[in-house]
């Protein structure tokens, strides 16, 4: 899937590589859409924690240093999650801006709610008082494209030898930004 895309990719050439049976695949899961749940399944899980974990202190912080603790801690957070299923944030970030068909659907889906969620928790920390009168929607989703986009140069190989300091680094030129 990673080569050659979802959609084109077959559960024969799936089988194979697995170096199972065709019906070995059919007895674990339905279709590559199922497939494809079950790789971000555990993905998923692991970011919704860290988003939650980071809501939770987001509904108590009271200054903007707060905040910016709260979303280092996501960010370094997200760096382990993110090196420990780097196969599916490959996937996941080649194949989420195609249209939400067939065994791309829930790559698409997992997109539109980490947007959501994002936006959520910008949003939170907006209430707050504490950020700039800045549309939560337009910082959340540029602090998205920023994380894909540098996501992307790291799993090419080209990215940055401390993840986690460059993590921190995108937190503070984003807050230095937003920050009353």
């Amino acid at each position: 899937m990673l080569e050659r895309g979802v959609a084109v990719v077959t559960i024969d050439e799936i089988a194979k590589r697995a170096g199972t049976a065709k019906g070995n695949f059919y007895r674990y899961l339905a279709d590559k859409e199922d497939l494809v749940r079950a790789l971000l399944e555990p993905l998923a899980e692991a970011i919704e924690a860290a988003m939650t974990r980071c809501e939770g202190q987001l509904a108590l912080a009271t200054e903007a240093q707060a905040i910016t603790a709260a979303y280092k801690l996501l960010a370094l957070e997200l760096v382990v999650t993110l090196r420990k299923f780097e196969g599916v944030v490959q996937l996941y970030l080649q194949e989420s801006r195609g249209p939400a068909v067939g065994a791309r659907a829930p790559l698409v889906e997992f997109s539109d709610t980490l947007t959501q969620k994002t936006i959520h928790l910008t949003e939170m920390a907006h209430r707050r008082g504490l950020l700039r009168d800045i549309e939560p929607k337009l910082s959340a989703l540029a602090v998205i494209g920023a994380i894909e986009r540098l996501l992307l140069v790291q799993l090419r190989g080209s990215g940055f030898e401390d993840a986690p300091a460059a993590a921190e680094g995108l937190v503070r030129l984003v807050m230095e930004g937003l920050i009353r």
